[in-house]
């Protein structure tokens, strides 16, 4: 799923698809929701490894 909504309306040669494709991937790495997803995982992990 895109971030950008008008992702394909904006992406009108191979320079704008590019600049947009990087910041799609911007804001893919500051996801806050995937962020804190992978945040909670590692504390599981830390915490089974801690009491086993």
């Amino acid at each position: 799923m895109r971030k950008i909504k008008n992702f394909e309306q904006l992406a009108v040669n191979d320079a704008r698809r590019a600049v947009l494709e990087i910041a799609e991937a911007g804001f893919s790495a500051v996801d806050t929701k995937a962020a804190i997803r992978r945040a909670l995982i590692d504390i599981q992990r830390i915490y089974f490894f801690v009491l086993h």
